[in-house]
């Protein structure tokens, strides 16, 4: 696991343009943070996910797009 304090950085590259969605999910598959949610043009874009405000604990970021669909656990 990768361990985070109060924020994590999330760097994601898309190789086409496309709808993206991002957000922190606990261990059960709830939604407890939203990152971002847009359209996207091919390219590498940092997210700086502030994750303060959530308990100690496992937490999955999601990231799903047209082409794209990638979970990323984190403690």
């Amino acid at each position: 696991p990768n361990p985070v304090t109060s924020q994590t950085t999330l760097t994601l590259e898309l190789l086409s343009d496309e709808l993206v969605q991002v957000e922190v999910l606990d261990h059960t598959g709830g939604k407890v943070l939203h990152v971002f949610e847009g359209n996207l043009t091919a390219g590498t874009y940092d997210y700086v996910v502030d994750a303060s405000a959530l308990a100690s604990g496992v937490y999955l970021l999601r990231v799903r797009g047209d082409q794209t669909n990638k979970l990323i656990r984190f403690v």
